[in-house]
């Protein structure tokens, strides 16, 4: 039951600057968005969805999501994040 939580995907569809409608598939495991903010609170996936679909380059959304941490921790799981475009 659990195990589908840890690896799962998701399809995003958001624009480029020209306009053009383009279509995403991520597989990410849950270490990427599983984060205990400093205030003891955790960061939930749709709040990581979100950040996915802000069209970002992967590197910004890994800074993003670490940003989330207290201050010189690093992610407590293993972070996998794959982006596929789909044409």
């Amino acid at each position: 039951r659990h195990a589908h939580r840890r690896h799962a995907r998701h399809a995003v569809r958001n624009r480029q600057r020209d306009g053009a409608a383009r279509r995403r598939l991520y597989l990410y495991s849950d270490g990427i968005y599983e984060i205990h903010r400093p205030d003891g609170s955790l960061v939930t996936l749709e709040e990581f969805v979100a950040v996915l679909e802000s069209g970002r380059p992967l590197p910004q959304v890994v800074e993003i999501m670490h940003a989330l941490l207290p201050p010189e921790v690093d992610f407590d799981d293993d972070v996998a994040l794959l982006e596929v475009a789909i044409a």
